[in-house]
Order: structure tokens, then sequence, then C-alpha cells
């Protein structure tokens, strides 16, 4: 449930929500960062904060130890997504 919680955060870009996420790190069991969402797509709150360009969720993600190599199912890892996305 915390995993899903989180994917669903990033998924609908809600920030303030993921703070929250933020607060159940550290407790046990503890929410699996890098999990996958378990549609077509198998991206993780990475790929999602990347694809709603969230800056501040994309940096604490990254903070707490989300693996940026986890590559969707179109093999895409975030990092070739931002690309994508983002440059031109």
């Amino acid at each position: 449930m915390r995993n899903y919680f989180l994917l669903q955060a990033t998924e609908y870009f809600q920030t303030r929500t993921v703070r929250k996420y933020s607060k159940l790190l550290g407790k046990n069991p503890q929410p699996d960062i890098n999990a996958q969402d378990g549609n077509d797509n198998w991206n993780t709150a990475l790929h999602w904060t990347i694809e709603g360009n969230d800056l501040e969720v994309l940096n604490f993600l990254v903070s707490q130890g989300a693996d940026t190599s986890i590559k969707s199912v179109d093999g895409k890892a975030p990092l070739n997504l931002a690309e994508e996305l983002f440059m031109p």
C-alpha cells in the first residue's frame, strides 16, 4: 500500500502529498521508493516525477536513494525520459 501511495502521488503530480510520504521513510517496513507501477508502463516514481517536471520532488527522490537506472517497459531509464522530453 505504501508503494502505491508514492506512485500515485507522483503520477498525478501532487508535490504536497509526496512531502507527506517522506514521513513514511525510515519506518518499518520502509516503502520501496523504486517500486514500479503495475500497469503497462512499469514506471517508477522517478519516471512520473520527470514527466511532471517537478524538480523539488525529483531532488527528494534522488536524495532518498531512488534508482536512476530502472527502465520502464519501453526500455527508458529516467534520464532517457528526461532527455526525450526536455532536450531539443
